[in-house]
């Protein structure tokens, strides 16, 4: 059963608003659950920023967490992979499924690989028939890319033990780069797994139209709009930059989508356009996407970037000094220094503008062009 984003995303903001009612009230722990709640909707939803927003501020404030916001937390990380943060908020020393949760991560993060593996062997005797299948799920999974052995006498806890078997060793078979031989593990498997490890060997064989195929039948499987976006991408990776960013634009207008979801889309899109070249698509993308969300810097610069490359350097101007637009990054401030050398009428304006940029950098060397230029 799919369910819509927009209602992952409501149901977060309704946990949010619990959280500040309980603090108030002096119930810090009803708290951690609720924020735990909104973590794990949103990243059901695909809002990865704000699920690592979530867990952070939970870390930061140094409290002892229920268990049911330990798990909650845990399975957030789990969904969005980060491995980082799930191994920061869960303890150790806690549940078999906190164990579980801990294993897996670290795995993923290759910290004590093998006490990891060790551990999914324990868990997959579990008398919880959830966590013994998980785990010899896990265990199994391992093998296609850490140098473990195969457990083959953990099938018996896996009901589809043919098709994981064959996802190791076409696994195994890619990592030495016997692309047909792992094609060919997986080829009468179509469940989501399977196609997308069969994408990644398609992409990695240089075979990008079966990717993109295999990308859209995966969609059909999947049809969310974080699937929509994989497609996007591999459809940019095969040179199909346009295409990219009108999958890319269909997930970022869809307001069924939660807006980080919508925000990642269309700094995909943007991406896409400039490598495209196609720069009055990018500065229509991003008036959308500006008018989704007006206080996201990223729109702003490329926006402003877009302005520029159509040689359109006041607006270019008056876009970034509308949004107070400060210059992160020395890209960032190359497109500031461009639009000021080019649109700043008053050459002493000009200048001291240049010259307060150029020490907010650290005077790079590149500056002395821009200086000299704003001189003339």
């Amino acid at each position: 059963m799919t369910v819509e984003p927009q209602l992952l995303g409501r149901c977060a903001a309704w946990f949010l608003e619990r959280v500040p009612e309980n603090r108030a009230a002096g119930r810090a722990t009803y708290a951690g659950v609720a924020a735990s709640r909104a973590a794990t909707a949103l990243a059901v939803a695909g809002d990865v920023d704000r699920v690592r927003a979530l867990i952070d501020d939970a870390l930061a404030k140094n409290e002892v967490l229920a268990p049911e916001a330990v798990s909650n937390f845990g399975a957030a990380a789990q969904i969005i992979n980060d491995s980082e943060r799930l191994l920061a908020v869960v303890p150790a020393a806690a549940s078999d499924g906190a164990r579980l949760q801990r294993a897996i991560a670290q795995l993923d993060a290759r910290v004590d690989e093998l006490q990891a593996a060790n551990v999914l062997e324990e868990l997959a005797g579990s008398s919880d028939s959830d966590i013994a299948r998980d785990a010899a799920t896990a265990r199994v999974m391992a093998s296609a890319y850490l140098a473990l052995p195969l457990p083959e006498h953990l099938a018996d806890h896996l009901h589809d033990d043919d098709r994981m078997f064959a996802y190791v060793r076409a696994q195994r078979a890619a990592q030495d780069g016997d692309f047909p031989k792992a094609q060919q593990e997986l080829a009468t498997f179509a469940d989501p797994q399977s196609l997308a490890l069969r994408i990644e060997m398609a992409e990695e064989a240089g075979e990008f139209t079966k990717a993109i195929h295999l990308s859209e039948k995966l969609f059909e499987e999947q049809p969310s709009g974080v699937q929509r976006l994989r497609l996007a991408a591999v459809r940019s990776r095969a040179g199909d930059l346009a295409d990219a960013r009108d999958d890319a634009l269909v997930v970022a207008r869809d307001q069924r989508e939660v807006d980080g979801v919508r925000r990642r889309a269309f700094a995909f899109a943007a991406e896409w356009a400039n490598e495209e070249g196609n720069f009055p698509a990018m500065e229509a993308l991003t008036t959308e996407w500006l008018a989704l969300d007006s206080t996201t810097p990223d729109a702003t610069w490329w926006k402003a970037y877009a302005l520029l490359r159509q040689h359109r350097y006041t607006e270019a101007l008056q876009t970034l000094d509308a949004a107070n637009a400060t210059a992160q990054t020395d890209t960032q401030a190359r497109v500031l220094a461009q639009a000021l050398v080019f649109a700043t009428i008053d050459p002493i304006e000009r200048l001291q503008r240049l010259d307060a940029l150029s020490d907010e950098r650290g005077r790079p060397e590149w500056f002395e062009f821009n200086l000299i230029t704003a001189v003339l």
